[in-house]
């Protein structure tokens, strides 16, 4: 079957599952023995039925194939040799056709986006209901829906995105190809590059969290510098990136943050980093490229961050990490010093029942 003649059963007609396996050019993958079944959906395993194609990608999963109700299974490279190792029958006794895939996540992915492909981009145009200041300027097929304000001398490049409600303060500029969710706000003169993705709710450049109290009262610093975003950033629903003091506050090539994630004044994210919901980073501290936040991590104001360093769900860190690694707890630790922490902490109440015991052995013999 030729790739035009499935454009009928991409909107829901049924497929051979060998013909739209060629079709979709996913490589290094192989049908296991001769099983070629319709298919018309891909789920989630939980989810699988008789019809469906769906993932289990680790091996550590594998024991659930047997169980499964799906006509397919998408399985990483390694199963394939323990499947043939212990017999089929053992492993998959109801006869799923097995897909055994070098990249079995990225390959599900292709299939699912068959079965469900992305709503199209909305047509390009501004909306009569939108506010464009005319000093602004607006590149090439640029979509510009309801309620949205663009301020004053304003920059957008060539086929932006700007979902309803979406604000542009002035001398804001908006680099190709990104897309703006609805209720996102961008401070005067902040830099978004391009193909960028800022999810609902985001705020990019309210005033740092800085004041001068040396008078008894708190007055705000001054708040004169602005936020830039390198080319390939996405930001999660309701973050926020303060501007710098006088600076900028930016955010690295090819970083993605998280839902509810916090990024104060002055802070230098580096490239390809991952902070995850709920990080914290006060002001005026940085990170080097490829470092990974889990969940509510939080990084302490004028420290730096190494490089390649992952920093566990909920951890601390009151001052600098040097050294690529992992790093634990609060205050964060490496993580081979915080295991051995962990082994002591579970030892306690074995160590505090023979401290009593020699306590009352001593306090014995005391009183003989």
């Amino acid at each position: 079957m030729k790739f035009s003649e499935l454009a009928a059963w991409i909107c829901g007609t049924p497929a051979d599952l060998s013909d739209f396996w060629r079709a979709t050019g996913l490589t290094g993958a192989q049908l296991s023995e001769k099983l070629d079944p319709e298919i018309s959906k891909a789920v989630p395993f939980a989810e699988a039925l008789e019809g469906s194609v769906t993932l289990l990608d680790s091996l550590k999963k594998l024991s659930a194939l047997a169980g499964s109700k799906a006509s397919a299974v998408i399985l990483p490279k390694g199963a394939e040799e323990k499947i043939a190792a212990d017999g089929m029958k053992k492993w998959n006794p109801k006869g799923i056709a097995l897909l055994f895939s070098d990249a079995p996540y990225q390959d599900f992915a292709k299939i699912v986006s068959r079965f469900d492909p992305p709503i199209p981009r909305p047509a390009a145009g501004i909306h009569p209901r939108a506010f464009v200041d005319e000093t602004a300027k607006i590149g090439p097929n640029v979509t510009i829906m309801a309620n949205v304000c663009v301020g004053p001398n304003v920059e957008i490049g060539a086929n932006v995105i700007l979902h309803p409600n979406v604000c542009l303060m002035e001398g804001v500029k908006i680099g190709d190809d990104s897309v703006l969710f609805p209720n996102v706000t961008v401070y005067e003169k902040c830099v978004v590059g391009a193909r960028c993705i800022l999810h609902a709710g985001v705020v990019l450049g309210a005033y740092g969290f800085g004041y001068d109290s040396s008078s008894g009262r708190h007055i705000l610093s001054p708040q004169l510098g602005n936020v830039v975003l390198a080319d390939e950033v996405e930001l999660g629903a309701n973050t926020t990136i303060d501007r710098g003091t006088f600076g900028s506050t930016r955010i690295g090539e090819g970083t993605k943050i998280d839902n509810l994630v916090m990024v104060g004044h002055n802070c230098q994210i580096g490239k390809h980093n991952l902070l995850c919901s709920q990080v914290g980073i006060a002001g005026s501290s940085s990170t080097g490229d490829y470092v990974v936040c889990a969940g509510q991590v939080g990084l302490a104001d004028h420290i730096s961050v190494a490089s390649h360093v992952i920093i566990g769900a909920q951890a601390g860190v009151p001052g600098n990490l040097t050294e690529p690694g992992t790093y634990l707890g609060a205050p964060a630790t490496n993580i081979q010093e915080m295991k051995r922490q962990f082994v002591a902490v579970k030892q306690l109440p074995e160590y505090w029942k023979t401290l009593k015991a020699l306590a009352k052995k001593e306090q014995e013999a005391a009183t003989r």
